[in-house]
């Protein structure tokens, strides 16, 4: 995230401060490529006196999702179908402002099971503190079972092929002339 993820993984980092040390999550924070230097650097200090890591962004993704017991996310597209797909259970923090994608993907989540969510008004480390001390508990998304189709890009493909005319396999190209 940018500056708005600040919020989020500043009360992460004080949401374990709260907890017993004996309770405390092993916490890893992600700043992402668009936060601010001076945001960044407040976290990664606040984060060494907590033992918690902190990257500025990583390239693995999905296997740090896979080692996970809990992934706490704003909610953008990317990171919670790749929660999704993985099976890692999500706390979505949505973003408040003029897109609403991110509430409309936590409120359809939700009742599905797929997701906790916490509204960002509501946001404080006490509120995530209990989230982050059970996380160890809580059992696998299996995605596998639920009726959602993550062959997005195949499936897009075949759409667009089938609209410009695209010929199957089953059906030859014609030949081109070509001219010299």
């Amino acid at each position: 995230g940018g500056r708005d993820a600040f919020l989020l993984l500043a009360t992460a980092l004080e949401a374990k401060a709260l907890l017993p040390r004996r309770q405390r999550p092993d916490l890893q924070l992600i700043a992402g490529p668009l936060m601010d230097t001076e945001l960044r650097e407040r976290l990664h200090l606040r984060a060494a006196e907590l033992d918690v890591t902190f990257h500025d962004q990583v390239s693995d993704m999905p296997a740090r999702l896979a080692a996970s017991d809990l992934f706490v996310t704003m909610g953008g597209y990317n990171s919670v179908t790749e929660a999704l797909a993985i099976g890692v259970p999500a706390l979505v923090v949505p973003r408040v402002g003029p897109s609403s994608e991110q509430r409309i993907r936590a409120d359809r989540l939700r009742p599905l099971g797929l997701a906790e969510d916490i509204e960002r008004p509501d946001l404080t480390p006490q509120s995530l503190a209990p989230h982050l001390s059970g996380a160890a508990t809580r059992q696998p998304v299996v995605s596998a079972r639920l009726p959602l189709d993550f062959d997005g890009a195949a499936r897009a493909a075949s759409h667009i092929a089938a609209c410009l005319g695209v010929l199957t396999a089953d059906r030859p190209a014609p030949l081109r002339q070509v001219s010299h």
